[in-house]
């Protein structure tokens, strides 16, 4: 679907998911979105590197950051700091967004906060399962573990802003 086309389809679907009170998308330019001035959630190079890879390999983020568009018609990223900073370092012109429209600062750095607290644990047995069930060694790579299911260690680079 040509990104025009992808706008409009967009554009008709917004207004539904507005009036079911659910986010509505946009299409834009990872370079355009900008973070937040405070964010308490890092990631270790290696770890941003993968993810990196990951979207390379994919040519494409598979899950949507969340976004607000501030006063002054900016796209401020709310959670997704790290996947919009990866597609923007691997030139993807056009990524989808999230767009929530918060009522203040208090609930954008509370949603910001509560999204980067959200994690999980692995059931050991069952991650094994599901890797062992992974042939392609393209696809395992793109897990982040190795045979062993231990993170694999990326040489350390220094990622500016």
């Amino acid at each position: 679907m040509e990104t025009q086309n992808l706008k409009e389809a967009i554009d008709r679907i917004n207004p539904i998911l507005k009036a079911n009170n659910m986010c509505e998308f946009r299409v834009v330019n990872p370079k355009e979105c900008k973070g937040q001035e405070v964010n308490a959630r890092y990631m270790p190079s290696e770890t941003f590197l993968q993810l990196i890879e990951n979207i390379k390999k994919d040519e494409r983020l598979e899950s949507v950051p969340l976004c607000y568009e501030d006063d002054n018609g900016v796209i401020r990223i709310i959670s997704g700091h790290h996947r919009i900073k990866a597609a923007e370092e691997i030139q993807l012109n056009e990524i989808i967004v999230m767009i929530t429209q918060p009522e203040s600062n208090d609930e954008i750095v509370s949603k910001q906060i509560s999204h980067n607290a959200l994690t999980g644990k692995d059931d050991q047995q069952v991650l094994n399962e599901l890797f062992d069930s992974i042939s392609d060694i393209g696809h395992r790579i793109a897990t982040g573990l190795n045979d062993k299911l231990e993170k694999i260690s990326y040489p350390s680079i220094c990622i500016l802003s």
